[in-house]
């Protein structure tokens, strides 16, 4: 037992040295850093167009918020690096996730419809999970798609 007691220490010693030291001086105050980051993330959340559930997209646009966030205080080369790979990502992931919808689009015009895939699971921020009056909608296919003519894709 002393063995673990002593290496959890030396990892908590290592962890306050880091929070309390290098990142302190590179982000600032961690209660301000983490408003800073809750404000961008909010208006992200608020004025997306999607549903309320967060996607791999969303996830992604919101690290380079946090990473925007960041630079509020102290901007960085790192930090800027990292917005970039962020902004690749995110742009993967958008592109990786129409293509999975186009997949099921062939397959639905094809007559099929795999049983284990849902286009609201592929894209979910195309195929909202909620209409567009904030209702949520059944859990299967039909329906998902966005409708033009009500402002939607």
């Amino acid at each position: 037992m002393t063995t673990n007691n002593s290496a959890l220490k030396t990892f908590l010693d290592r962890v306050a040295a880091i929070v309390a030291g290098d990142r302190s001086a590179s982000y600032g105050d961690p209660t301000l850093n983490h408003m800073r980051i809750a404000d961008l993330w909010n208006v992200w959340l608020t004025n997306r167009t999607w549903g309320p559930e967060i996607t791999p997209y969303d996830a992604s646009m919101m690290m380079a918020l946090l990473k925007f966030a960041r630079c509020q205080h102290k901007p960085m080369s790192s930090s800027h690096e990292d917005i970039a790979g962020y902004a690749a990502v995110s742009d993967f992931i958008s592109n990786k996730l129409r293509e999975l919808r186009e997949v099921v689009e062939d397959d639905r015009r094809a007559g099929e419809t795999p049983k284990n895939r849902k286009k609201q699971d592929v894209q979910p921020h195309l195929y909202p999970r909620y209409d567009w009056d904030g209702e949520k909608k059944s859990e299967t296919n039909e329906g998902i798609r966005p409708d033009p003519d009500k402002g939607g894709g």
